[in-house]
C-alpha cells in the first residue's frame, strides 16, 4: 500500500495544474465556461490576491517616484468652508490657487454631473420678464468653473463615473444592457474625444457590436454637465475595480463605451418621444439595440493626467480577437504590462498617505503659505508653492463622511484618490508589476511546468524520506522558493503568481505525511477497532491517552444512566431457534449501540436483551442529560423504522421500555486486579433500572425523573418534549420522585393539556372529574388504535381509589411495592 501513495499525489498535482490554468485563462479573458468564470475563477483570484498582499508587506513600503500631491477636502476643510458639495466658484478659486502655485496638471476626483443652479427657474423667469436676466447669471457658479476649465483646459483633467459595469461578451442583455436607448442617450456627443487613440484595430471599433466586447463596459454613464464636457480636453473614469474580497489591487486601464452617431441619436430621441404603448415603439427599440455602432476605449483619470502632463498620447493596439495587444505612452514609450483585458497589477508604494496631502482650506488661507504635510510619513512644514510646483495634483475627498474610503494591499482605510495617485506614479515610472522580460505567456508556462514536474518530484521525495528529513526538505524548499520569489523577482517589480505552487507544496507535504502516518498506524487502528467492539470507543480513546486508567478504582461524578429492555422478551425468546435468536439480538443490539455511540454515550454492558449505558464519563459532557434523553428518543424512532423488518425477518414484534436517571454516582474500573470492567454504581443507577421497569406499568416508552430535567436545564439545553407522569415513592425510599415521560413522537397538544388537567384533579382527590378528563385525554392521545398508556393507568387507579379511598396524610405520591 505504501508504494501506492502516488495514487493520491497525482490527482493533487493535476488539480492544482487545472486550478492554475483556470486562473490564468480568467485573467486573459479566455475562460468561456460560465461556471468556471463566475464561480471558480473569483475564488482562485481571491486566493492568489492574498499572496500578493503578503509579498507587498514582506517587501515593505517605498517612497513615490514622482511629484504627486493630493489636495484633500478633509473634515477640517468641510468644517471651515461648509458642507460638501461646495459651490463651483469655491472649487474654481481653489483650483486656480493650485495652478498659481505652479502645478503641472490638476485632476478632479470629483464628478460635476448636475448643474449647480443657484437661481430657481421661477425667479429667473421673473427677472427675465423685467429685463434683469443678467442679474440671475451673476449668481450662478457653473460659469465660473467653466471659465477656469477653458483657461487651463490643457492642464486640467475632469473625472466621470458610472453606475455598474459588466463584460458584454460574457453576460446577457439583462445584466449588461449597453444598447438600451436610455443608456445610450446618457453618453455625451463628444465623449469619444476623451478616449484612447487606437492605432491598431481601430477600424473594427467603428462598426462594433457593443455586446461582443470583452472589455469592462460602464452600464449607466454619469458624465459631467455639457457645459464642462464641451470645454474639457482631458477626462478619465474615476471607477475602480474591486477584487472579490473588496480590495483594490489592480487597475483596469480601459473601458469600452458605445458611441451612437448623429443618425442613431435622432432615432433614440424619436423613440423617447413616443408612448411605450405605441405599436412601433418596441420595433424601433429593437432596431436601435441591434444597430452596429462606433465605440471608444476610455481611460482612467490617472492615464488622462499622464497624457496632459507629458503632452503625449497613449496608443492602443488591438489584436484580432479585439483584446488589448499593446498600450504605450507615445511612440517611444515602453508598452505597459497589461493583460489582454487591459488589467495592470499596481505597484503600491505603502500605507495610507504615502503621497503628500494638503488640506484644501490651508491653500485658501491668506495669512500664511506654510502648510503641514507628511512626506515619507514624516510630518513637515513647507511652503505650498514649493510643494505644488511642477507637481501632478489630485483634488479629492478624504473626509470620512463622504464615503470615499477604499481598501488597498497595505491598508484597508485609504482615501480613494490615493489609488489614482498610485496608478499615476506607476505610469510615469513605468514600474507596474510585470512578468519581466519573459512576458506573461512564458512565465505562465514555467509556473505550470513547476506545478507539474516540480510538484511530482517534491511528492516523490517526501514519500521516500523519513519524517524528519521530509520536514527538513519541506522547510528548505519553502525557504528557497520564497527567497527567489521575493528577493530576485518581487523586489525587482516582477510578479509571478506563485501562490498555487506554495499551496500545492504544502498540501502535498501534509497529505503525503498524513497517508504515511495512517499506513504506519494501521496495526494500532486495527487493535483499537477490535477492542472497541467490546467496550465504548470513548473508553478506548481515554485509555490510549492515559494508560493509568487501566487500574481498579473510581470517582464520584454526575452522570446520566439509561436502561432499556425488550418487553416480553422471555416469552418470545423461548419460541425462537437459538441461531435466529442470536441473529436477532445482534441485529437489535447493534442498532441500539450505534445510537449510544452516536450520541457520545458509553456502553456499560448488555444484560441479555437489556442495554445499560451512561453519559458523562469517561469524558466530561456538560450536556450528558440532554444527550441521554435524545438517545432514548432516537432508540424508539429507530425501533419504529425496523419494526416491520423484525416482524418479517424474525417473526417477532419488538417493544421496549427505557428508563433514564441522572445524579451523583461512582464510576470507574470495578472488579479485581485481574478482571475488571468500567461501570457505574449507586442509588441513581438503581433508580434508572427501576424506571425502566415502570415503563410497562405506565405504558410509556421513556420514563425519566426531575433529576434529569434539572441537569438538562443546568447545562443550558432546551428540554425535550415531555409530560409529567406521576410522583412515586419507590420501594426502600421515603422521598417521592417526580416521574416524567419523554415524548418520542408528536403528541396531540390538546390531549396533553387534558392529561395535565386530569392529573391536577387527581391530586385534589376529585375522582369523578379526573376520570372524565383522563377519558378525554385518552381519546385524544390514542395513536394508531393504541390507547394512551398513562391515561389508561390513571383511569384504573382513580376507579380503585374512588372505592378504597386514600390515607389521611396522602400527598399524591404513589407507593411502589415492588422493584
Amino acid at each position: 500500500m505504501k508504494n501506492r501513495i502516488w495514487l493520491f499525489q497525482l490527482p493533487l498535482i493535476a488539480l492544482f495544474a487545472f486550478a492554475f490554468w483556470v486562473h490564468e485563462a480568467g485573467v486573459v479573458g479566455e475562460l468561456h465556461n460560465d461556471f468556471l468564470r463566475t464561480r471558480v475563477f473569483p475564488g482562485l483570484r481571491r486566493f492568489s490576491s492574498v499572496f500578493l498582499d503578503w509579498k507587498f508587506k514582506i517587501r515593505g513600503e517605498r517612497p513615490p517616484k514622482n511629484k504627486i500631491v493630493i489636495v484633500e477636502v478633509d473634515s477640517k476643510s468641510i468644517a471651515s468652508l461648509g458642507r460638501w458639495p461646495w459651490d463651483r466658484s469655491l472649487i474654481a478659486v481653489l483650483t486656480d490657487q493650485i495652478f498659481a502655485a505652479g502645478a503641472k496638471v490638476v485632476g478632479f476626483d470629483i464628478v460635476f454631473s448636475e448643474p449647480n443652479q443657484k437661481v430657481s427657474d421661477g425667479l429667473r423667469q421673473l427677472l427675465t420678464q423685467n429685463k434683469l436676466g443678467h442679474e440671475a447669471d451673476k449668481h450662478e457658479t457653473d460659469p465660473v468653473l467653466a471659465g477656469l476649465i477653458a483657461t487651463h483646459q490643457k492642464r486640467l483633467v475632469l473625472g466621470w463615473m458610472n453606475e455598474g459595469s459588466c463584460q458584454p461578451v460574457y453576460e446577457d442583455e439583462q445584466s449588461c444592457p449597453l444598447t438600451e436607448p436610455l443608456l445610450l442617450k446618457a453618453i455625451p456627443d463628444s465623449f469619444s474625444s476623451f478616449g484612447y487613440e487606437v492605432v491598431g484595430g481601430a477600424e473594427r471599433l467603428k462598426s462594433f457590436d457593443p455586446r461582443q466586447s470583452a472589455f469592462l463596459a460602464p452600464i449607466q454613464l454619469v458624465p459631467n454637465i455639457p457645459l464642462f464636457n464641451n470645454l474639457s480636453l482631458f477626462q478619465g473614469t474615476l471607477e475602480t475595480q474591486l477584487d472579490p474580497d473588496g480590495v483594490i489591487r489592480r487597475a483596469n486601464s480601459l473601458r469600452y463605451v458605445a458611441q451612437p452617431d448623429e443618425a442613431l441619436r435622432a432615432r433614440i430621441d424619436h423613440l423617447l418621444d413616443m408612448e411605450p404603448n405605441d405599436p412601433e415603439y418596441e420595433k424601433i427599440r429593437q432596431e436601435i439595440k441591434n444597430t452596429p455602432m462606433a465605440g471608444s476605449l476610455q481611460k482612467p483619470i490617472a492615464f488622462a493626467m499622464a497624457e496632459a502632463g507629458t503632452e503625449k498620447k497613449f496608443l492602443v493596439t488591438l489584436n484580432s480577437k479585439n483584446r488589448l495587444s499593446t498600450l504605450q505612452l507615445g511612440l517611444d514609450g515602453k508598452p505597459l504590462p497589461t493583460s489582454p483585458l487591459g488589467v495592470l497589477s499596481v505597484n503600491y508604494r505603502g500605507k495610507a498617505r504615502s503621497f503628500p496631502y494638503v488640506s484644501a482650506v490651508d491653500l485658501l488661507r491668506e495669512d500664511t503659505q506654510v502648510v503641514e504635510t507628511e512626506i515619507n510619513h514624516q510630518l513637515v512644514k513647507i511652503d505650498y508653492r514649493e510643494l505644488l510646483k511642477d507637481a501632478y495634483v489630485f483634488l479629492g475627498l478624504s473626509a470620512v463622511g463622504v464615503f470615499d474610503m477604499r481598501a488597498y494591499p497595505f491598508d484597508s482605510n485609504v482615501p480613494g484618490v490615493e489609488g489614482h495617485a498610485s496608478i499615476l506614479d506607476n505610469i510615469l515610472s513605468n514600474d507596474f508589476l510585470s512578468y519581466g522580460f519573459l512576458g506573461r505567456e512564458r512565465a505562465s508556462a514555467i509556473l505550470l511546468t513547476l506545478l507539474i514536474l516540480g510538484g511530482a518530484l517534491f511528492a516523490f521525495m517526501v514519500e521516500k524520506l523519513e519524517s524528519i528529513p521530509a520536514l527538513a526538505l519541506g522547510i528548505g524548499t519553502f525557504l528557497v522558493l520564497g527567497s527567489v520569489d521575493q528577493k530576485l523577482l518581487f523586489e525587482r517589480d516582477i510578479y509571478w503568481d506563485s501562490s498555487f505552487i506554495y499551496l500545492q507544496l504544502f498540501v502535498t507535504f501534509v497529505t503525503t505525511n498524513a497517508i504515511k502516518y495512517v499506513l504506519e498506524e494501521r496495526n494500532k487502528k486495527f487493535i483499537k477497532g477490535a477492542f472497541s467492539k467490546y467496550v465504548s470507543p470513548a473508553i478506548v480513546d481515554s485509555i490510549l491517552k492515559d494508560p493509568t486508567k487501566l487500574t481498579v478504582g473510581g470517582e464520584r461524578r454526575e452522570l446520566s444512566i439509561l436502561f432499556s429492555d425488550i418487553r416480553g422478551f422471555t416469552t418470545f425468546s423461548e419460541r425462537m431457534d437459538p441461531k435466529a435468536l442470536a441473529a436477532f439480538l445482534n441485529d437489535y443490539l447493534g442498532i441500539m449501540t450505534d445510537v449510544v455511540f452516536d450520541t457520545e454515550g458509553t456502553l456499560d454492558k448488555y444484560i441479555g436483551d437489556a442495554v445499560m449505558c451512561f453519559w458523562g464519563a469517561p469524558l466530561d459532557q456538560p450536556k450528558h442529560a440532554a444527550n441521554a434523553c435524545r438517545a432514548a428518543q432516537i432508540m424508539l424512532q429507530k425501533l419504529a423504522e425496523h419494526q416491520e423488518r423484525f416482524k418479517t425477518q424474525y417473526g417477532v414484534e419488538v417493544n421496549i421500555g427505557i428508563g433514564i436517571n441522572s445524579g451523583l454516582v461512582n464510576v470507574g474500573n470495578m472488579g479485581s486486579e485481574r478482571i475488571f470492567e468500567y461501570t457505574v454504581i449507586g442509588d441513581h443507577v438503581n433508580l434508572a433500572s427501576r424506571l425502566e421497569g415502570l415503563t410497562k406499568y405506565y405504558g410509556a416508552g421513556i420514563v425519566t425523573t426531575r433529576f434529569t430535567f434539572n441537569m438538562i436545564q443546568k447545562g443550558d439545553e432546551p428540554l425535550p418534549a415531555h409530560r409529567t407522569l406521576d410522583s412515586v415513592k419507590v420501594k426502600g425510599k421515603k422521598e417521592a420522585v417526580e416521574l416524567i415521560q419523554v415524548l418520542e413522537r408528536d403528541y396531540d397538544p390538546e390531549g396533553l393539556k387534558s392529561f395535565e388537567e386530569a392529573r391536577q384533579l387527581y391530586l385534589k382527590q376529585d375522582w369523578e372529574g379526573a376520570i372524565s378528563k383522563f377519558k378525554e385525554a385518552n381519546s385524544k392521545l390514542t395513536f394508531e388504535g393504541q390507547e394512551d398508556g398513562p391515561s389508561s393507568m390513571y383511569l384504573e387507579r382513580c376507579a380503585e381509589l374512588k372505592t378504597t379511598g386514600v390515607e389521611p396524610d396522602w400527598d399524591g405520591a404513589w407507593k411502589m411495592t415492588s422493584k
